[in-house]
């Protein structure tokens, strides 16, 4: 759906003085802004989440990002052992390149007819096309009938949302219709090497046993071997072989690009996200720079199948700094977006929505951000009428910022169930991703297929109710077992007049018909305190307590607009920034997003 970004920006709220962050403990007034020094129920101690805990299995609580030059208030509120330095390290270096050359363009008139097969056409164009050029569709519809391939340094564009339109028609089980795929060999072991030293967080280098496989540009996993307790692959579903590698036996690690070669040593751009366990193996394991697709995008146009037969519309494997930019994926069979080992990729300004093939069980997923993919960042999209968590993090993920996604209207084979959006965990084990500034109706981190932990939601909004036909799991953030150590700060929890509990934990009376802003623990039938116990949960309004609810072991008070923005971004307009916390006006304040939603007239 094409939207007016003029017409948005003049629907937007006057930003003069909601948009500036107040430097006071409370915001004051009669706005319900003022502060509460413990968590209800829970006296602020004890094993439910009222104290903070100060380390992290598989940490030494330091590494270069630490301390307070890092992210100042965010830095007293999150201790560094809990988070990573995301500014500067996630997405393409320096952003969306425009490609202004046009290589070829594809007729409409013989091709945009929606009959005539463009398969072939679009196909050639693509592959003869000189580096870092364009082949243009122009306004029609484009019947494809099989998957198009986008290789390297090529960029696909159209003349815009609902005006250039592919139309999938492949025959049904066709893996993607669009494809940025490389084929990385990280799965098979055969480049794999033994970490010998320097695999601590925020290091950017480490010495490897045998150095034959690396290479500067070739892109490098490090990962280690489950502990069994704290990254578990064995959710309640059984053990997830597919997650991680080894058969779901490394499901924590991280991907990173290989700057140089120095002997044994090995320099890579993006700092470690955790410390390494010797006792683990710890392993690098090497894909060779021919096996990437690299700066290659799909912009301006929408992507449709009139019956199912793409299990995923667009497939980005093996991606590094790839794109993809105001494009429409409607009628989704699997998943709208499949990332999988792909590292420092953008998804920007695009609108994911409708199902094609019922609501569950892998049908209906918008993004999936999946296999150790790292440092990739989804930014100001719209996701409507999905399942499976709108957005998710999945299968060793880490590093990755989400960040001002709209959700809306969340949909579940079951009408009476509430599902996730967005999901910080589908499948273990991802760790360190950013969720700042969503809006969506439930923060949610499940245990099918496994564990996850060290995650940040930041100035969000969850609704954590949706419509009166959805009755149960209604849960502003649910947690369930082995989501540890995960961190929600300065968020808006919750529906006014709707919401009536402040948390549910283990071992306590519940109904899953009750509307409740903190589940923790106690999901799947399995009790977890640990979820609590681990949980830093620090300056959140919740609309059962009218109150900014701060955990009082940590003094700070202040927090930073954005833990990965170092200023206010060009593509804000005049929307407020930031748009949501407990210390905005109002709280809460529509984003971007949500805007160019809203001038679609809600479909």
């Amino acid at each position: 759906m094409r939207y007016c970004f003029v017409c948005m920006l003049g629907a937007a709220l006057l930003w003069a003085c909601s948009g500036q962050v107040s430097s006071q403990a409370d915001a004051g007034g009669d706005d319900g802004g003022q502060v509460e020094d413990r968590s209800p129920g829970d006296g602020g101690g004890g094993d439910d989440g009222g104290q903070v805990e100060d380390r992290s299995p598989g940490d030494d609580g330091g590494g270069e990002d630490g301390g307070g030059e890092d992210g100042g208030g965010a830095g007293e509120i999150i201790p560094p052992e809990r988070r990573i330095e995301w500014a500067g390290h996630v997405g393409i270096p320096g952003g969306i390149p425009e490609r202004g050359t046009v290589c070829a363009t594809i007729d409409a008139d013989t091709y945009g007819d929606g009959v005539t097969d463009a398969t072939a056409a679009i196909q050639e164009a693509l592959d003869s096309c000189p580096d870092d050029q364009v082949v243009l569709l122009p306004a029609g519809t484009y019947r494809v009938t099989g998957r198009i391939l986008i290789w390297s340094h090529k960029v696909l564009r159209g003349a815009g949302q609902d005006e250039t339109v592919i139309r999938f028609e492949g025959p049904s089980g066709t893996r993607s219709a669009l494809a940025l795929a490389g084929w990385p060999n990280f799965s098979t072991g055969e480049t794999s090497v033994a970490i010998s030293a320097g695999a601590n967080k925020g290091s950017t280098s480490i010495v490897v046993a045998d150095p034959q496989y690396a290479s500067a540009g070739s892109v490098m996993l490090i990962d280690q071997l489950n502990d069994g307790s704290f990254v578990d692959p064995e959710g309640v579903e059984g053990k997830c072989t597919y997650c991680g590698r080894s058969n779901g036996d490394r499901t924590l690690g991280q991907l990173v690009e290989v700057t140089a070669v120095d002997g044994n040593q090995i320099h890579f751009n993006i700092p470690l996200y955790w410390t390494y366990d010797p006792a683990l193996s710890p392993q690098a394991t090497f894909a060779a720079p021919r096996t990437l697709v690299r700066w290659s995008g799909i912009e301006d146009l929408t992507l449709t199948q009139p019956e199912v037969s793409a299990t995923y519309l667009i497939e980005m494997q093996g991606c590094q700094y790839c794109w993809l930019r105001n494009v429409e994926v409607e009628r989704v069979d699997w998943r709208a977006v499949w990332m999988l080992q792909s590292l420092q990729n953008e998804i920007r300004e695009c609108y994911f929505h409708e199902s094609i093939n019922g609501y569950g069980r892998s049908h209906g997923y918008g993004v999936l951000v999946d296999m150790f993919s790292s440092a990739n960042l989804v930014e100001d999209n719209i996701l409507r009428t999905l399942d499976g968590g709108f957005l998710m993090t999945s299968g060793g993920a880490a590093g990755n910022v989400l960040g001002y996604n709209y959700m809306h209207d969340s949909r579940f084979d079951d009408p009476w169930w509430l599902t996730g959006s967005p999901s910080l965990n589908h499948a273990p084990h991802p760790m360190m991703n950013l969720w700042e500034g969503n809006i969506g109706c439930q923060i949610t981190g499940d245990f099918i297929h496994g564990s996850s932990s060290h995650n940040t939601v930041f100035r969000s909004q969850s609704l954590g109710w949706q419509r009166e036909e959805t009755t149960a799991n209604n849960n502003a953030v649910s947690f369930a077992t082995k989501n540890t150590y995960m961190n929600v700060v300065g968020c808006v929890l919750g529906t006014a007049g709707r919401s009536m509990r402040y948390e549910v934990l283990p071992g306590q009376a519940y109904s899953n018909t009750e509307v409740v802003i903190w589940a923790l623990g106690i999901m799947h039938g399995i009790d977890d305190p640990n979820v609590a116990a681990t949980l830093l949960r620090h300056g959140n309004y919740d609309t059962v307590n009218d109150q900014v609810i701060w955990d009082p072991a940590i003094e700070a008070r202040e927090m930073p607009a954005s833990l990965y923005l170092e200023a206010r971004p060009a593509w804000f307009g005049q929307v407020p920034f930031p748009p949501i916390g407990p210390d905005v006006a109002g709280r809460t304040n529509a984003i971007p997003a949500q805007l160019r939603f809203e001038q679609m007239g809600n479909p």
